[in-house]
């Protein structure tokens, strides 16, 4: 592979390693104790390969019932469609 010029496609070690000039905000969400639903929403929002391109998910998610709220898809990876999951 090193003759090709090629390389794996697999994570390198320590690609994630975050820098020491960005800022750490805690982790809010540790102690207390979720009791009832539409207390704790999260979001998020990933992408997938296709063929021709890629399309990216979006969800808002109960952390109390775990259900799904709201969902969209696009095709671009603009706020739009984040802001009409919400």
């Amino acid at each position: 592979m090193k003759k090709m010029g090629t390389d794996a496609l697999y994570q390198k070690p320590f690609l994630s390693k975050s820098s020491e000039e960005h800022k750490k905000y805690p982790y809010l969400l540790r102690g207390p104790v979720i009791k009832r639903p539409d207390r704790v929403w999260s979001g998020g929002i990933a992408y997938i390969r296709m063929r021709h391109g890629f399309v990216y998910p979006a969800a808002v998610t109960d952390w109390h019932s775990r259900y799904v709220l709201s969902h969209e898809i696009s095709t671009a990876p603009d706020s739009g469609f984040c802001v009409t999951a919400l």
